[in-house]
């Protein structure tokens, strides 16, 4: 629970959850917007129908390739490339975005977190390595419980799970921004 004005309480909301404050609930006054919660309550059914059958089928291929000897990470999704949809971001997520709720959230701290104990071998490595790093830092975090998720869409509520090769360009790109911050001895 969070006490604090309206204000305060809708950024909580923002930076913990990922609720917009255009998408929440309550009126300052402390009345509830029914029609905006309805239309989220109908997308959350919709979606989490989608989700049970998306799982066991991503699991199941995933299963298939590990025993091919494949790395997981390079899995479409199962349905043909639609990405999940996810209500509420946990902490092991890495959200896209810019700002600092985004870079301030816990997913995105570990992320970088994680980079940083890599950098030295992804600044002496070849391109061919730097991928393979780049790689292993995604599965790290996915073996965490983390996602890679970007905003469904401005008007809507909730995140989308990101392409495995945007995961990888966001990784490689934090490793170079890495670099580029460095203070010159």
């Amino acid at each position: 629970i969070h006490f604090g004005s309206h204000l305060e309480c809708q950024y909580k909301l923002f930076t913990v959850y990922g609720i917009p404050e255009h998408r929440f609930f309550l009126t300052e006054n402390g009345s509830m917007k029914t029609a905006d919660f309805h239309a989220y309550l109908h997308r959350i059914e919709l979606e989490e129908g989608h989700a049970a059958d998306d799982h066991e089928q991503q699991r199941q291929s995933q299963q298939s390739q590990q025993e091919k000897g494949q790395s997981p990470v390079h899995s479409k999704k199962a349905d043909g490339g639609r990405p999940a949809y996810v209500a509420y971001p946990t902490e092991a997520d890495v959200l896209l975005g810019r700002g600092r709720p985004f870079r301030d959230h816990t997913g995105n701290v570990k992320h970088r977190e994680l980079i940083r104990s890599f950098q030295p071998d992804y600044d002496a490595a070849d391109r061919t390595t730097k991928t393979v790093l780049t790689l292993l830092v995604i599965n790290k975090m996915k073996e965490s419980g983390g996602r890679f998720l970007k905003r469904a869409s401005p008007e809507e509520l909730g995140w989308e799970t990101v392409a495995d090769s945007v995961a990888q360009a966001k990784t490689a790109q934090t490793f170079r921004n890495n670099r580029k911050t460095k203070k010159p001895k």
